[in-house]
Order: C-alpha cells, then sequence, then structure tokens
C-alpha cells in the first residue's frame, strides 16, 4: 500500500512495504559502518589485548555512528526531500549546495581518501585472517609464510588479490555490496550464537571477553540479524 503526502512529489510506502524499504535502505547503510570489527583480525599482535581490544571497538562505533548521523543531518537540512531523494551523490550536491564548486570537489577528493584508506586497512588486517587460518591447517599452507623482509603475511595478500579480482569482474559494486553485508550479517548472528555453544559446552572455561547483558543482548542481536536477513531475502524477491 502507497499514500502520498502532500508535501512531497515522491511517493511513500506504508506499513509493510514500509519496514522492506528500511531494511533495503538499513543494508547500504551497515556498508558504512562493517569494518569495526576488523581489529579483530589482528588482536593477536596487539598489546594489552584485553583492554586495547574492546575499548578500541566501542570507540570505533560510537565515533562513526556519531559522525555517520551528524552527515545525514546535515543531508536532512541542508537539500529539499525530493532533491535528496534523486541524487545519485548527497555527499557532493550537499557539499555544492553550501559552497559551490569548490565544497563538490573538495568532498569528493575526500571521499577518494578516505575510501583509499579504508581499503587499505580493510586488506592488510583481512589478509591475517587467511594466515590464521593457514596455521590452524584450514586454509593453503603456504599462506601462512611471513614476508622475509617486511615479516607481512604475503602469499595470503595474493590469494586476497585473486580472489578479490575474480569478486570485481564478476558483478556490480551494488551486487558486490549487498553480497557482503548479506553474509557478514549471517557470520555475525552464527558468532552471537556462538556465545550459547561455548557457555553449554565449557562452562568452566575461562574467558577474558564476556558478553554484556547475557543472554539478553545476544538474543536480542541474533533476533535483529535473522529480521535483517529475511527481509534482505524477501526485498531481492
Amino acid at each position: 500500500a502507497h499514500v502520498t503526502t502532500p508535501s512531497l512529489t515522491t511517493t511513500v510506502p506504508v506499513g509493510t512495504a514500509l519496514l522492506l524499504a528500511m531494511v533495503m535502505a538499513m543494508n547500504k547503510a551497515l556498508w558504512s559502518f562493517d569494518g569495526w570489527n576488523n581489529l579483530t583480525y589482528v588482536s593477536g599482535e596487539v598489546r594489552n589485548p584485553q583492554v586495547t581490544v574492546p575499548r578500541s571497538l566501542i570507540l570505533g562505533t560510537v565515533i562513526t555512528i556519531s559522525v555517520y548521523v551528524l552527515i545525514n543531518l546535515a543531508y536532512l537540512i541542508i537539500l529539499p526531500i525530493d532533491t535528496l531523494a534523486a541524487s545519485p551523490l548527497v555527499a557532493r550536491d550537499t557539499a555544492n549546495a553550501m559552497l559551490g564548486t569548490i565544497g563538490a570537489t573538495f568532498v569528493s577528493w575526500a571521499v577518494i581518501i578516505s575510501t583509499v584508506g579504508t581499503s587499505n586497512g580493510t586488506i592488510l588486517a583481512s589478509a591475517r585472517v587467511y594466515y590464521a587460518m593457514a596455521h590452524e591447517k584450514t586454509f593453503f599452507r603456504s599462506a601462512g609464510r611471513l614476508h622475509r623482509k617486511y615479516n607481512t603475511p604475503a602469499h595470503s595478500l595474493v590469494y586476497q588479490f585473486l580472489w578479490t579480482s575474480v569478486l570485481i569482474m564478476s558483478g556490480t559494486f551494488d551486487i558486490l555490496t549487498d553480497m557482503l553485508i548479506f553474509v557478514s550479517w549471517a557470520f555475525y548472528a552464527l558468532g552471537a550464537f556462538g556465545v550459547f555453544v561455548l557457555r553449554r559446552k565449557m562452562p568452566d572455561a575461562h574467558r577474558p571477553y564476556k558478553a554484556w547483558g547475557y543472554p539478553v543482548v545476544p538474543v536480542l542481536f541474533i533476533a535483529f540479524a535473522l529480521a535483517f536477513l529475511v527481509y534482505t531475502v524477501i526485498g531481492d524477491v
């Protein structure tokens, strides 16, 4: 069902259609937040990880949420809703409305620099996962070798580069991001469910990291993740 508001020329979904639209929009928004857990990939190389890792995760998530919310408020305040809905590059158009061509150019370069920095961090951190998997004998043994000079998982980076190239050639950017968010949240849900499995199978194990608000918080997280995954599948049908 749809209704048209007097102040807008666009059609606004309601009911189930509105919920589905929100979930599909959230799919893109979650891409902005993904990467919050990359530090855990290299936690074995972090000093005092029991303190450093949780602190970094909390601070990083809070900062990201704050910046994301403030930027989106700026978009909503500066651009009319119809312009906002039709814009393919909201940040550039907002800067252009505020500062003209100089603002649009600045934002475009800022996005490029941010993308390069994010890619660099993600590439280096993710390669450590395959490196650790190789040592656990769940991946190619060569991925566990370090570069003689730089002490980096060079072979792991090569494998990652090859597979990334295959993915880039196989679909569009939107398809790849949708796939990534869907698979990531499926594994996030499984990871949270693993807390219950480990608590049952290993009740007396030493736990330097504990789930706050257990069992309510993990249950709520799993419920949200499952609802998000279900609605994502419905939206793609």
